[in-house]
């Protein structure tokens, strides 16, 4: 059905290859200090729940790079710049809190001083979490670097490219 050309505008997918190396690229280039502090904050069964977050993010994202091609790539955009800012982690470590208030919060970590994440679930809740949050930041700076992009140079997108075809 989406062959039919009055139905095409359905297909999301987008056109191009699939962006599984930009995002492959940009997960790894986040990992570096969330994994330090989780490995600092969980015990090891808090670690393999982290292991299991981390994969199930990763594998997510890269399901979405053949659904929603633009969407992932917009995510790389931002992720690069979130990626930058572990040099100075002030979004990561915010991230970070809320992912491990959020196992204190369901009675997966002990309370208290940021109490270590003993178990699977609490590990893999707060990497969830973080992950979910950093990537959401990711999204949020890479429509504005995209939509910066647009605004400069108004020639390359939308009507006026679909004019000049």
């Amino acid at each position: 059905m989406l062959d039919y050309p009055d139905f095409a505008f359905l297909d999301n997918r987008g056109k191009g290859p699939a962006p599984v190396l930009a995002w492959a690229c940009v997960y790894v280039a986040n990992l570096p200090y969330p994994l330090f502090c989780g490995v600092i904050l969980t015990t090891d069964s808090g670690r393999m729940g982290m292991v299991l977050g981390i994969l199930a993010v990763f594998l997510t994202g890269y399901r979405s790079c053949f659904v929603y091609r633009e969407a992932i790539l917009t995510v790389a955009y931002g992720g690069w710049i979130v990626a930058a800012f572990q040099f100075v982690p002030f979004l990561q470590v915010m991230a970070g809190l809320i992912g491990v208030a959020v196992a204190e919060a369901t009675g997966q970590a002990a309370s208290g001083d940021l109490g270590p994440i003993n178990t699977v679930l609490g590990g893999f809740l707060a990497t969830l979490v973080t992950g979910g949050i950093l990537i959401a930041l990711a999204a949020v700076l890479g429509l504005m670097t995209r939509g910066l992009t647009r605004m400069l140079n108004p020639a390359d997108h939308g009507i006026a490219a679909k004019k000049a075809l």
